[in-house]
């Protein structure tokens, strides 16, 4: 499990490993090349290799402070879409490495990301005025249907990252399965 935060990715292994789960802690910043190279490195070292990669790294600015509404648009993006693609890039080659016969990249992201709940009027989230999180996850969502080397809400996350090698892939999903 990775996080940009040590303390806070500690002690989220400390609760997991409390339930008897077998996670490491591995420091890692998407919006930071270093971090992915290094964080990259660490788990080729200790594992030589991955079976799922969960994308799930994420920023919402609600409240722009001290940023001008150009950066709050950079920070969101770096964070939400451009950090995204360098760490699927530096991870592919250790799925490639897997033993499983599915292994898979995935990217969480958010029902605000979809087209179609922003012109949905009985949709939830359709008065939701975050335009800056919901562009970044929509530029997700283009992402993470890229085409590359290796094909690609918590608890789909968790269906997707064990799928078998029959699953699906290159589509946008939900709790509810696939969406358009």
């Amino acid at each position: 499990m990775a996080s940009r935060d040590p303390s806070r990715g500690e002690t989220a292994v400390s609760t997991l490993a409390g339930q008897g789960l077998s996670v490491e802690h591995v420091i890692l910043d998407v919006t930071d090349d270093d971090s992915i190279i290094a964080a990259a490195k660490v788990v080729e070292e200790k594992n030589g290799h991955i079976d799922v990669l969960v994308n799930n790294a994420g920023i919402i600015v609600k409240h722009l402070n001290d940023r001008s509404r150009r950066q709050a648009w950079k920070d969101t993006f770096d964070t939400n879409v451009f950090g995204v693609a360098p760490v699927t890039d530096a991870f592919i080659p250790l799925l490639k490495k897997s033993v499983d016969p599915a292994p898979r990249a995935v990217f969480g992201s958010s029902d605000l990301g979809r087209l179609e709940t922003k012109y949905d009027p009985q949709h939830q989230h359709f008065k939701r005025p975050v335009l800056v999180y919901r562009c970044s996850k929509t530029a997700l969502h283009m992402l993470a249907l890229a085409e590359r080397s290796v094909e690609g809400g918590p608890k789909n996350a968790v269906r997707l990252a064990v799928l078998g090698k029959d699953g699906e892939t290159g589509q946008i999903s939900g709790d509810e399965g696939i969406l358009p």
